[in-house]
């Protein structure tokens, strides 16, 4: 039986709510507790509307600003004590620069790893993780969105972030991670070392169940993918043409599950007879529509 999954549901909110809950505490009209009161209220709306549509979905995808900056604190390369300090790395004279995600026009806060030494990463356990399932930047895309790495020392940092990976994700049973850099232009090298990474991060205590998601192009590495010691992948079949020919072609791996994104049924006849574990969910994260059309998309998603 297939069934589906969701992820990246906007959080704005239908009526535009996240970005006046965070102005407002920026002007000091409410106070913390009103602005994580109404942050929770749109992520317990989020998690409804996940329930209402699919079989599957993470949790944890709610942040006060970006993910990129949740992932830096997360790691002990930023370490606010406060909120004003976290939205300090966002607005005013010192905060961080910007720069597009990816090729969309999404932006995010670029971790600036300047002069910094790897083995002063640490995890940062008071940066809470929220549910059973969460949702998790990749650790490479993370070093990929980052600066001031120099070339010699990224494995060094991909490495060090591997290991605080797996502290992270060991305490959970299964975790999203979003690793949309796989489908970027990747040398050997880089290959390796991502196979490094997460072989450093599949050495858990509960054997955590590892779904990573790839978007926004084809996986020029997919074979390379397959051999990653994880439980499903998460492969965009819109924008990534290449992706449905090549696993027809080459066929997928037994022992993992395939999270078609964007399938189509006629692709989806075709993938269920040569593989049994299936999901379908959406080609690239939710939140690059509004609340309306993702809803639409759920609704959908088995259309």
């Amino acid at each position: 039986m297939i069934k589906t999954y969701a992820h990246g549901f906007p959080r704005i909110g239908k009526e535009k709510e996240y970005e006046t809950l965070i102005q407002n505490f920026k002007l000091e009209q409410i106070n913390q507790s009103e602005l994580f009161d109404g942050i929770w209220k749109l992520e317990d709306e989020i998690i409804e509307t996940y329930k209402q549509n699919v079989d599957l979905y993470p949790t944890n995808e709610m942040t006060l600003q970006d993910h990129v900056l949740d992932t830096s604190i997360l790691l002990g390369r930023y370490t606010p004590d406060t909120l004003q300090e976290y939205y300090k790395l966002c607005y005013g004279k010192d905060k961080l620069k910007t720069k597009s995600w990816f090729d969309t026009e999404q932006t995010y806060f670029v971790p600036d790893f300047t002069d910094f030494n790897e083995n002063d990463l640490f995890y940062q356990t008071k940066f809470k993780i929220v549910g059973e399932h969460p949702y998790l930047l990749g650790p490479f895309s993370f070093l990929k969105l980052s600066t001031g790495i120099p070339k010699d020392k990224f494995r060094d940092f991909a490495l060090r972030i591997a290991k605080l990976y797996q502290l992270i994700v060991d305490d959970f049973l299964q975790v999203h991670i979003d690793e949309p850099a796989f489908t970027t232009e990747l040398n050997s090298e880089e290959m390796d070392i991502i196979k490094e990474m997460y072989e450093i991060m599949s050495k858990t205590r509960m054997n955590t169940k590892i779904n990573v998601f790839t978007y926004y192009g084809n996986l020029e590495w997919i074979y390379d993918i397959y051999e990653l010691p994880i439980n499903g992948i998460g492969i965009d079949f819109v924008n990534g043409i290449d992706n449905f020919d090549n696993i027809m072609d080459k066929g997928f791996p037994k022992d993992k599950t395939l999270l078609a994104g964007g399938v189509t049924s006629s692709q989806l006849n075709n993938l269920s007879e040569i593989i049994d574990n299936i999901y379908v969910t959406n080609s690239k994260p939710l939140y690059h529509y509004d609340v309306q059309g993702s809803e639409h998309i759920l609704k959908n998603m088995l259309k």
